[in-house]
């Protein structure tokens, strides 16, 4: 009713039924939390008609009913009326404060909106990597039956030559006839073989162009979205802040999905050691860079990345793009996965003719029944980030096929509810190292 009398115009009478729902919500065994809803309206209605004592207490009365009831939306309408009454006052100072304050949470609420909008999106995404490892587990099980028959039968013909051989090594050419028949059936049987094997090499590609034609069908229609949520804002006249912020979002979801559609199209394509073009780099350098570029995502969790190493200079002989990506991965993953307000540490050594890169966070660790699946490229060993971030899986998966094309390895400890520590060992040789204190 109150609302009714606002849309009419009557701020009297809708003040007077605001108190009345005050009050009842305030009385036990009620919603205590309307009051606050209740005083929000309230306040809103003095400062359209210029009640400006009443205006700050009843302010005053939300501030103290705040701190025993969280609720982001009364405090982003609070952190709004704030700035509005010290504008109006010409306190610019104390104007601008709450005016940063108001668009910081609701920078923040946009955010989690934004991670609850993909969640839809991660769940088909989900139920696609479900459903391939199921026709992957059939179709290696009917290979895995076709290889114990021919198994099977390989090893019953073998047996049947030893015994007529054992049998029949002293009889006439008759047995010898019979002897070259057999080894011409193993013979036959190789070639079923051979033949079998290579129709298998021959799904196994078509695997492969299937998931990359996929990825590559998934992204047209989302750059295409992209584009025209891009067309729509600059050809309405008037964007409202509501229809904008939608636009936003759809804009958000279409990047999180070209990243994970990009994932997995890097994913489809096996890297070539052989191919591989390597450099000679300073991997302390490019350890360096990346941390400093990772920063700023740290800050926004008020993290901390410590780089510590003794080394001021170490050449690699190795592709600079690719090893890129894997300290990229990981510190994002040390980044995603820890809580806010924590160190994360990133150290580099040499030991034993390999150089060592640690990353550690101290975040929600992993399971010790996950910790032998996270390298895989369709595992469902996947957690949420500390702030609600979406994980994709293929990460980790592409980062140890670059390692391996390098001749090394990444492994990991963890304990949960402790943090992590993932290791990216590389071949020393080929290399030039000065031991110098870092400054």
């Amino acid at each position: 009713m109150a609302d009714v009398y606002i849309a009419v115009k009557n701020p009297d009478t809708a003040i007077a039924l605001l108190k009345q729902s005050k009050n009842i919500n305030l009385q036990k065994g009620y919603v205590n939390s309307d009051a606050l809803t209740d005083h929000i309206k309230l306040a809103n209605i003095y400062f359209n008609i210029g009640h400006t004592a009443e205006l700050k207490q009843t302010l005053e009365l939300i501030k103290a009913e705040l701190d025993t009831i969280p609720d982001n939306i009364a405090r982003l309408n609070w952190q709004q009326l704030m700035w509005r009454l010290y504008d109006t006052e010409k306190d610019s100072v104390r104007a601008y404060r709450h005016l940063c304050a108001y668009e910081k949470l609701r920078d923040s609420m946009r955010v989690h909106n934004t991670a609850l909008m993909a969640t839809d999106l991660d769940g088909r995404i989900h139920s696609m990597e479900r459903q391939y490892p199921i026709a992957l587990l059939n179709k290696n099980s009917k290979t895995a039956k076709i290889y114990l028959l021919i198994a099977v039968l390989i090893t019953i013909m073998t047996l049947v030559i030893v015994l007529l051989i054992w049998r029949n090594a002293r009889r006439d050419r008759k047995n010898l006839i019979t002897l070259t028949k057999l080894n011409k059936q193993i013979t036959n049987q190789k070639e079923q073989l051979i033949a079998a094997l290579n129709e298998l090499e021959i799904k196994d590609k078509d695997k492969t162009r299937i998931l990359r034609s996929v990825a590559h069908d998934v992204m047209n229609p989302i750059a295409a979205i992209m584009a025209l949520t891009d067309i729509l804002r600059m050809d309405l006249d008037k964007v409202t802040e509501e229809n904008d912020n939608i636009l936003n979002l759809i804009k958000e979801a279409c990047a999180n999905s070209l990243s994970l559609s990009k994932e997995i199209l890097e994913a489809a394509v096996k890297i070539d050691k052989a191919k591989l073009v390597k450099d000679n780099v300073n991997i302390i350098q490019l350890v360096a860079n990346c941390v400093d570029l990772l920063r700023q995502t740290a800050a926004s969790k008020k993290q901390r990345i410590i780089l510590k190493t003794n080394i001021s200079e170490l050449i690699l002989k190795v592709n600079k793009e690719q090893i890129w990506r894997i300290l990229n991965n990981l510190i994002a993953n040390a980044i995603k996965f820890s809580y806010p307000e924590s160190d994360i540490f990133v150290n580099i050594t040499t030991i034993n003719n390999v150089v060592r890169i640690s990353v550690q966070d101290h975040g929600i660790g992993i399971p010790d029944k996950n910790k032998g699946l996270v390298f895989d490229m369709f595992t469902e060993a996947k957690n949420t980030g500390t702030a609600g971030e979406t994980p994709h899986g293929l990460g980790l998966s592409i980062s140890l096929q670059i390692a391996k094309a390098h001749n090394g390895n990444i492994w990991l400890e963890s304990e949960q509810e402790k943090g992590t520590t993932f290791y990216l060992d590389l071949p020393l040789y080929e290399t030039s190292v000065a031991d110098v204190q870092r400054a």
